[in-house]
């Protein structure tokens, strides 16, 4: 069986390929993939730094869609990423494609990102009617400052490659080069030292008025029929009122409510459907395209 986290090596730095295809989705195999290379990583001498990217057309398109209600199979992601977080050797996250939910939430426990011109970064859990729940509402706006996230959050939109570099979500956008770049970045980073991990960070840009007329203008404009957003909102705050692993638990807390929600399941059940849909149509159209024939 084809191993879903693939292990190389340029010099002193590992290189981790997540190659689940068609999404890399962040399933049960994945996470304990990556969390075995991880701790193999931290007890090898020779390894100075990591790289963490995805095979195929994508980063990763976040959590498996399709363990949500079903029984919990440890390590959670939100375990994966503390771990990912915690290396005491610098983490580097290369982006192409997509990093989406899970996948963006895993970028944003390493400790530095890069990111490929074309890719989007986004966290669209509020279309399930859900909220990032593997610590996106407590990593991000520590990176990237309240309003931002919120904004990111609450519209579900992904952000381009440049527009990330802009709030400071990634630190370099390459068009060609992703995973050399990566590893220039991951080599620099430990040089400096131990890295600086994003659960530290006091706060993003802006200062404490910002953040209130942040939170204030969301509330304001919170669509109530959406429980997800108001959840988003409050765990925001959160990020900003209680300690890091305090927020975690809020967040979380947050998650199982709105997982256990008629509303979520309702638009859960219509997104499974549409995928459904689009299978059934992608495999009935014939090597020429024209389809298959009644």
């Amino acid at each position: 069986m084809e191993q879903p986290v693939r292990y190389e090596r340029q010099a002193a730095v590992a290189i981790l390929v997540i190659d689940a295809p068609p999404v890399n989705a962040l399933g049960a195999a994945v996470r304990a993939g990556l969390t075995a290379r991880v701790a193999d990583i931290a007890a090898d001498p020779d390894v100075h730094a990591v790289v963490i990217g995805g095979a195929g057309r994508m980063f990763s398109a976040g959590a498996d869609i399709t363990e949500f209600g079903a029984v919990a199979v440890a390590p959670s992601l939100s375990q994966v990423i503390a771990s990912v977080e915690a290396l005491a050797k610098p983490v580097v996250a290369a982006l192409h494609g997509a990093a989406l939910g899970g996948g963006l939430e895993l970028a944003l426990g390493a400790h530095a990102r890069v990111a490929q011109a074309g890719a989007g970064l986004g966290l669209p859990e509020v279309s399930l009617g859900l909220l990032p729940g593997a610590g996106g509402t407590q990593r991000l706006p520590r990176l990237i400052g309240a309003a931002a996230a919120l904004r990111m959050m609450l519209t579900g939109l992904p952000v381009t490659a440049a527009e990330a570099l802009e709030l400071g979500l990634v630190d370099v956008v390459v068009e060609t080069g992703l995973t050399d770049a990566a590893v220039a970045l991951a080599t620099d980073l430990a040089r400096r030292g131990p890295p600086r991990r994003t659960c530290d960070r006091q706060h993003g840009p802006g200062d404490r008025r910002a953040v209130e007329t942040a939170l204030q203008s969301a509330r304001a404009t919170a669509d109530p029929l959406c429980p997800a957003q108001g959840r988003i909102i409050d765990c925001v705050a959160a990020a900003w009122d209680l300690p890091f692993d305090q927020g975690l638990q809020r967040e979380r807390a947050a998650f199982l409510d709105l997982m256990a929600s008629p509303e979520s399941a309702t638009l859960r059940a219509a997104f499974r459907e549409k995928r459904r849909l689009a299978r059934a149509a992608r495999e009935t159209v014939t090597p020429d395209g024209s389809g298959t024939p009644p």
